[in-house]
């Protein structure tokens, strides 16, 4: 069995992409989800610290955006693009990680719920903070 997370990622077909009162757009369920139910499977390329540091910096200076979930100290997985870069950090999230490269659901959703995860407990970057916008009612207002 291989310790090498997927080259592509899946992604439930009851997520969809829509306006999100945390940030902009978010995922969102169409249908019941039961907690600890496959949301996605992240797949993409292995890189080191250097290298992410690299791509945030080109993507900083070009509008871009790079998704990323730290598998270890200085292994990070490059996210390959699909709808789950919508999903948003919450200091409550309704999602987590059962695996290094899968999310679950925390507890049961129903339609129209958002599907976000902590981003803390997503990267091993060095440095790394974002400001925070969940508005959950313990919001720790940073990310790290």
């Amino acid at each position: 069995m291989s310790t090498e997370p997927p080259a592509s990622s899946w992604v439930s077909p009851v997520l969809v992409v829509g306006d999100s009162p945390i940030d902009g757009r978010g995922l969102f369920v169409t249908s019941s989800v039961e907690a600890g139910e496959q949301l996605v499977r992240f797949g993409g390329s292995l890189v080191g610290d250097a290298e992410l540091r690299s791509l945030i910096d080109q993507a900083e200076r070009t509008g871009g955006y790079v998704d990323t979930i730290g598998l270890a100290a200085g292994r990070h997985l490059v996210l390959d693009e699909t709808i789950a870069r919508f999903g948003n950090h919450s200091c409550a999230p309704t999602a987590s990680m059962e695996s290094l490269t899968t999310l679950v659901a925390k507890r049961a959703l129903v339609p129209g719920y958002e599907v976000t995860v902590d981003y803390a407990t997503l990267s091993t970057l060095p440095g790394w903070s974002m400001t925070c916008r969940c508005g959950a009612d313990r919001c720790r207002g940073t990310i790290h």
